[in-house]
């Protein structure tokens, strides 16, 4: 009786030691989902103290590793491993000798999972942060959607837009002010904000001091312009005459941004980032946003290597001068095509050119999203075209 009786105390400790590790795996990976790597192992040990397990009281001990010690993730920063372990005094087993016996309980999270949502406006407040506008305007999500906006009016679909969606998740309200809304899946207000999908990525390194290209004008009529890969201060721009060919790589905007008053881009595997000028050539004062034109037409393909993959448009979050708004328009028309996903984390965007489809095989992340002027903008996630960006934390050991 006294050995079940100790068996059976073991048995409990370890089942709540275990709970502890799983809410504490999952409070660290939820760090690096939102980009907060310093506070991994604080949000790990707070959350095991939550659930009756504090790191240094009672003889308790919470090891975090970012990046498990051992196991199939071993040594991967993408998880964290959160060891719980204890000293449980034993009621009878003193009388053989025997007055503790350790429990030791692991758990490890990570982001991993793809997720079932690929179109985010991260805004917390905004009127319309996401809108569409326009009797024949309509945006197709073939994924949730999520909006952050606690505002009455977070979702606007006015005048006939149309929102297609599987899922809509709003922290706000939504106001279909003559506009339609059809979902698959549910509809959903009052729910808590979602975290940023992808403030996990990591720039690839490059100089932010150092020119392949400066001013770079692409304006031949009947000459396609082949453009490689590197750092273009003063960024690019194609006029209405010209026709931009990329190969593959990485492609650096460093101030001047990304500009077509018409014109044709084309290329495969190449991923844009949208950053600050060169110190000497102005810095964030030079800072510029994406400015397709109506006229203009891309059809792109991001890099499916790296710590970008999957990404066609990154802007860097640090970039651009504190307070000022850069609404990027992305209003390629003529059918345009874009294979990867656009990430604006502090910046809104325009999707769509009037009369025209913008099909984007990825996904979108923006701080407010807006399709007017009759535009038809079908994004379909990035499902079946590469490994999805989109990830969400979840427990795998």
């Amino acid at each position: 009786m006294a050995l079940a009786i100790d068996a059976g105390s073991l048995h409990q400790q370890r089942r709540v030691a275990q709970t502890a590790a799983d809410a504490g795996a999952l409070a660290g990976a939820s760090e690096m989902y939102r980009g907060r790597a310093d506070l991994v192992t604080s949000s790990a040990r707070a959350e095991s103290a939550r659930n009756r397990f504090t790191h240094g009281a009672s003889g308790v001990t919470v090891t975090v590793n970012r990046g498990p010690a051992t196991g199939y993730y071993a040594g991967n920063s993408n998880f964290v491993e959160v060891i719980v372990t204890r000293a449980v005094p034993m009621y009878f087993g003193s009388l053989i000798g025997r007055s503790s016996a350790s429990i030791s309980m692991r758990a490890v999270a990570g982001i991993s999972t793809p997720s079932d949502n690929c179109l985010y406006s991260l805004h917390n407040n905004a009127e319309k942060a996401i809108n569409v506008s326009g009797a024949t305007s309509s945006l197709t999500a073939d994924c949730g959607v999520v909006a952050n906006s606690s505002n009455t009016k977070a979702v606007l679909i006015e005048s006939n837009g149309t929102l297609r969606v599987d899922d809509l998740a709003v922290t706000g309200g939504i106001d279909q002010s003559g506009g339609n809304i059809i979902a698959t899946g549910s509809i959903q207000t009052a729910v808590p904000r979602s975290p940023d999908p992808l403030a996990y990525l990591q720039m690839p390194y490059f100089d932010p001091q150092f020119c392949n290209y400066t001013n770079t004008k692409v304006d031949s009529y009947g000459v396609t312009t082949v453009l490689s890969p590197g750092n273009y201060c003063g960024g690019i721009e194609i006029t209405s005459n010209g026709t931009a060919a990329l190969l593959p790589g990485l492609y650096v905007l460093l101030g001047g941004g990304l500009k077509m008053g018409g014109g044709l881009i084309t290329g495969t595997g190449v991923t844009f980032i949208n950053t600050n000028a060169p110190t000497a050539m102005g810095g964030a004062d030079k800072f510029q946003k994406f400015e397709m034109g109506s006229a203009s037409r891309a059809v792109l393909s991001a890099m499916t290597t790296g710590t970008l993959a999957g990404i066609l448009f990154y802007q860097d979050p640090l970039a651009g001068k504190p307070g000022d708004v850069y609404e990027n328009v992305i209003a390629s028309g003529s059918n345009s095509l874009l294979t990867g996903t656009l990430y604006f984390p502090t910046q809104p965007i325009e999707l769509g050119a009037s009369g025209s489809t913008t099909t984007i095989n990825g996904g979108v992340v923006a701080t407010m999203i807006k399709v007017s002027s009759g535009s038809t903008v079908t994004i379909n996630g990035p499902g079946g075209v590469t490994d999805s960006p989109f990830k969400r934390v979840s427990l795998v050991e």
